[in-house]
């Protein structure tokens, strides 16, 4: 078993605050509902994982040195994406993730003798990963969730200063106008709603695939 780099180790407990959390999130959640998943665009990605789940491996890879990080070279940030847009895209590309999903799924049924419907064999065009089009979708999700955030503005203030990169307690504090201990019932806030608006747009992805 690899045993973790103390210093990765801390540098991770130094730099993945909760918002970057909820920004990677974010972020897996768009490369996630990018891909087809046994033939579905956005449908439940192989044995059940969700971007949250994509998102802890790319952690626990960098911490026990399977993904090496060189905090001298790259942020932490552009790193973990980087690992989470590979792992997703190797992912949709298997060949367990080029089988259709079975006909009674989609509404159909088996026939009397029990036979596999023919769809189960049929592999399922995955689409080719591009950088761009990924990156535009990022940004439509990202555009979603701040609009959602508009019946709350320090909410949505909070996380518009986190995606510029403005996470220290005491700039947050000075661009708001606030004093610094009135900034963690917002950051609680957002957290809250990031969790909910990655709950929902999963289990719109899951309905949509048994629709």
């Amino acid at each position: 078993m690899n045993i973790p780099h103390p210093d990765i180790a801390q540098k991770l407990k130094d730099e993945l605050t909760q918002f970057l959390w909820d920004r990677l999130l974010v972020y897996a959640d768009a490369l996630v509902a990018r891909h087809s998943w046994h033939g579905i665009l956005g449908g439940p990605p192989l044995r059940g994982f969700e971007a949250e789940d994509f998102l802890q491996d790319a952690v626990r890879k960098t911490l026990h040195g399977v993904r090496k990080w060189n905090p001298d070279e790259v942020r932490l940030e552009k790193f973990l994406m980087g690992v989470v847009e590979s792992d997703i895209g190797h992912a949709s590309l298997k060949s367990e993730n080029r089988i259709l999903v079975r006909e009674r799924s989609l509404g159909g049924a088996d026939d009397e003798s029990g036979s596999r419907s023919p769809l189960e064999k049929f592999p399922a065009a995955a689409l080719a990963p591009d950088t761009i089009q990924i990156e535009q979708e990022r940004e439509e999700v990202i555009f979603e969730f701040c609009d959602s955030l508009s019946d709350d503005p320090p909410v949505q203030k909070m996380f518009e200063l986190v995606y510029d990169g403005i996470t220290k307690r005491a700039h947050q504090a000075a661009n708001m106008g606030l004093l610094e201990n009135q900034i963690d019932a917002i950051k609680k806030r957002l957290h809250t709603r990031v969790k909910k608006f990655a709950e929902i747009r999963t289990k719109n992805n899951k309905e949509v695939s048994h629709g």
